[in-house]
């Protein structure tokens, strides 16, 4: 058996896991098939965490082994699961405030070292996972590992920042501020046009990202961040900048919904009373994925695909390599065909 480890700056190595062993009747092991790489990945590999850390948070695999306690999964079943560790069952997971479950020490995360309290890497052979029969979420058979891969953090977070608002606003206008998080920024694109958004505005200065945006429906503006005005409904801003942050706000109709998934430490001083006065409804900080989980693969099955995004796939193999590509957005799967997909 093998985990993929960070080492070094932009250094990845193959090393010899941990045990993966039921240790509680609520675990199972699972042998991840599909990983993603998370938008936030990028700048851990850089260096941005204390190694070292045995990287991969985003996966889908399949169930190999199960506590006496686990009821809804057997051995076999495809599964897709959040990346933060969560219990189900205390006041805050009750309330679907996941990633703040009272029952682990937080943050508890897969795939982000020590940070994460230590809970490990899923570019691996087995993976124990806890609390399984509240943190899994079944694959539809009609929906693949690649296409799933993200569902447990990017592709979740993207969800929560644009469909939810859009059931609230029908046919909003939306504004998408790219560029810090790419694959997110292109995932919520594709969810404003899924969703049934009357305008979708993609801000960026990457020509390949304002490409795809074009092709996933957007209107794509080459500028790093929208022009003022009260343009929009509802925003995601994920371009890491404290500028296009604040023009983001600027942009914004009374009343409106702003997500920032950004991961970083932007300094920002907001403009209190403009924000005061439009009524703008901010959301920082870590998605609840488990809570949305459901509905990210409900509609994954009903036709919603996100494989554009996804620039390259490659063979387990040769994830130490793979990890250090460029491309936006990036899946390795076991027993793939490696090679370029649609998308940049």
């Amino acid at each position: 058996m093998t985990q993929l480890v960070v080492t070094g700056p932009n250094r990845l190595e193959w090393r010899e896991p941990r045990s993966a062993r039921i240790e509680a009747d609520t675990d199972v092991i699972i042998r991840p098939t599909a990983v993603s790489r998370c938008d936030v990945d990028i700048p851990v590999i850089a260096g941005g965490l204390q190694i070292p850390i045995e990287i991969g948070h985003e996966f889908v695999g399949q169930v190999i082994e199960v506590g006496d306690a686990v009821r809804s999964f057997r051995p076999g079943q495809r599964v897709a699961s959040a990346f933060a560790i969560s219990c189900g069952a205390c006041r805050a997971c009750a309330r679907g405030a996941h990633h703040s479950c009272h029952t682990v020490e937080k943050p508890a995360y897969f795939g982000f070292g020590a940070y994460g309290h230590d809970w490990g890497g899923v570019v691996t052979d087995r993976v124990r996972l806890p609390f399984a029969d509240a943190m899994l979420t079944p694959l539809p058979d009609n929906v693949s590992d690649v296409a799933a891969a993200s569902a447990g953090d990017n592709l979740a977070d993207a969800y929560r920042a644009i469909v939810p608002h859009l059931h609230q606003i029908p046919e909003g206008r939306v504004v998408v501020v790219g560029g810090g998080s790419p694959s997110i920024g292109l995932y919520s694109v594709a969810w404003a046009k899924w969703a049934g958004a009357s305008v979708i505005d993609y801000w960026d200065n990457d020509p390949r990202r304002l490409a795809l945006a074009e092709r996933l429906g957007g209107s794509a503006k080459a500028r790093a961040h929208p022009d003022p005005g009260r343009h929009y409904d509802i925003a995601m801003h994920a371009s890491g900048r404290a500028e296009g942050l604040l023009a983001t706000l600027r942009a914004l109709d009374f009343g409106a919904k702003l997500t920032s998934s950004y991961v970083g430490s932007p300094q920002v001083t907001l403009p209190y009373m403009e924000v005061f006065t439009t009524g703008v409804q901010m959301t920082f900080g870590d998605q609840n994925t488990r809570a949305n989980l459901p509905a990210v693969l409900q509609a994954l099955a009903g036709g919603f695909d996100p494989t554009a995004i996804i620039a390259e796939v490659a063979d387990w193999v040769d994830a130490a390599d793979a990890f250090l590509s460029p491309a936006a957005k990036l899946v390795i799967r076991r027993d793939g065909i490696g090679g370029k997909t649609a998308g940049g």
